[in-house]
């Protein structure tokens, strides 16, 4: 199978080849295989602090309509995180780059978007990072997601005064579910009380979470039927 595959090629040192050769060369095909290994179990070990940094300046530092090697990035640092790697991840930069893609800025992708969505849902399960994650979550950009979300869902020859972006209108509709599925998970994991170490700042963030922009976005995925 291509699982038993990849393990054999990450005994075998996959992890530092494929790490060379994207350090010097920004190769698809080496982010790729460091994606497919970091899924394997027991290759945490194996993902220096070298390595993570490399994979968050590779995330940062491709044009932004290359979704895919995003993608692969968030992806790649997302299954390290299930495997309990949350701090040798985080303190490669990681939240800094799943924050900006998410922002979605400059034409970046929905798949990019719904994979930074998704590490930070993942850092909701761990008491460290949920609360750096928490901290550095931006409502109005999640607002806007569900805004977005709720406008290409509706008839376009209605008369929305909603605020639309081509990338939405123009996206596959797995693709826009796919980011709506994540960010709504986002939030749920996200305000719950569950491995938050500071009751205070769950009261907070909850109260922040209880604002009437975020009800009426909320409400409006629902009414569209998103």
């Amino acid at each position: 199978s291509s699982k038993e595959a990849a393990g054999v090629v990450a005994s075998a040192g996959g992890v530092e080849a494929a790490h060379r050769m994207l350090s010097t060369t920004h190769s698809q095909q080496a982010l790729g295989l460091l994606w497919s290994l970091s899924a394997i179990p027991g290759t945490l070990d194996q993902f220096n602090s070298e390595t993570l940094r490399d994979m968050v300046r590779i995330g940062r530092a491709v044009d932004s309509k290359d979704g895919w090697r995003q993608t692969a990035a968030l992806s790649a640092l997302h299954n390290l995180l299930c495997y309990s790697g949350y701090a040798k991840v985080l303190d490669a930069g990681s939240l800094g780059l799943a924050v900006e893609v998410l922002d979605g800025g400059n034409g970046i992708t929905l798949g990019a978007q719904a994979a930074a969505a998704l590490f930070l849902d993942q850092c909701c399960f761990d008491k460290c990072s949920k609360s750096s994650a928490v901290l550095a979550l931006r409502l109005p950009v999640l607002i806007d997601i569900l805004r977005r979300v709720r406008a290409a869902g509706e008839d376009a020859s209605s008369s929305s005064s909603l605020p639309s972006r081509g990338v939405y209108a123009s996206a596959p509709s797995a693709e826009v579910e796919v980011l709506l599925g994540h960010v709504l998970s986002l939030l749920w994991n996200a305000s719950d009380d569950v491995f938050f170490a500071d009751a205070t700042a769950w009261s907070r963030f909850t109260e922040r979470l209880g604002q009437s922009d975020v009800v009426e976005a909320l409400q409006g995925v629902l009414a569209c039927g998103a």
